[in-house]
């Protein structure tokens, strides 16, 4: 346990609703604090580049293809023909990445609010995206999701909240009038699906986003 602690050793540390995962880290690529957040991406010893948004793990290279690949292909497999998908965040590029692996699919639309999560993510993060945003198929889009939403209706085939925890800025993103919104921008036989925290950690937030849509009609 020494050396587990050592502080020749470098550590990241998240303490996820008193549950502790700590990464060992060989250097920052990349930090910057934008008007939404802080961002960064560290390189780690066994769990390759890991993208970091207030203090907190949103993906690493080693175990990303878990939540991308659950939060998109399920529901597209449910669709009986996707062709149109609306992603709210995900500016790490690997829901994109998913999606667009589907051929009946003839239009992504990624809205990020904050560009510099796409930036670092180009530049940093390519095994996770494989150059998705570069794909013909996908347009992307820097700006409000809660907003972005609101002036569309009967659209979208598949729409997949990509989103942070349900705090600071992406709080809206779990509103009953958001989802209100997300219902009319859905086209009648439509899907939505909405990252609502670790089931395990997080039980709160994911029995708190579970009744909140089962209440909207």
């Amino acid at each position: 346990m020494k050396k587990l602690y050592s502080k020749k050793e470098k550590w990241f540390y998240e303490d996820i609703r008193g549950f502790c995962c700590g990464l060992e880290i060989r250097k920052v690529l990349y930090s910057k604090k934008s008007k939404f957040q802080e961002i960064q991406i560290l390189e780690s010893k066994t769990w390759g580049r890991v993208l970091i948004l207030n203090k907190t793990i949103q993906t690493t290279e080693r175990d990303e293809f878990i939540y991308h690949e659950m939060i998109s292909h399920v529901p597209l497999f449910l669709h009986s023909k996707p062709e149109k998908v609306l992603i709210i965040g995900g500016g790490d590029g690997g829901t994109l990445k998913e999606v667009l692996k589907h051929n009946t699919v003839k239009n992504v639309i990624l809205v990020e609010v904050d560009k510099y999560v796409i930036e670092a993510s180009k530049k940093y993060l390519q095994k996770i995206h494989q150059n998705s945003y570069y794909n013909k198929r996908a347009e992307i889009i820097i700006g409000d999701g809660v907003a972005f939403i609101k002036n569309c209706k009967n659209i979208f085939d598949v729409i997949i909240i990509d989103s942070t925890d349900p705090v600071g800025m992406a709080e809206d993103l779990f509103s009953d009038d958001f989802y209100k919104d997300a219902l009319v921008a859905l086209k009648t036989d439509g899907i939505l699906v909405a990252q609502s925290g670790a089931i395990f950690a997080q039980w709160e937030e994911f029995s708190r986003t579970f009744k909140k849509n089962k209440k909207i009609p």
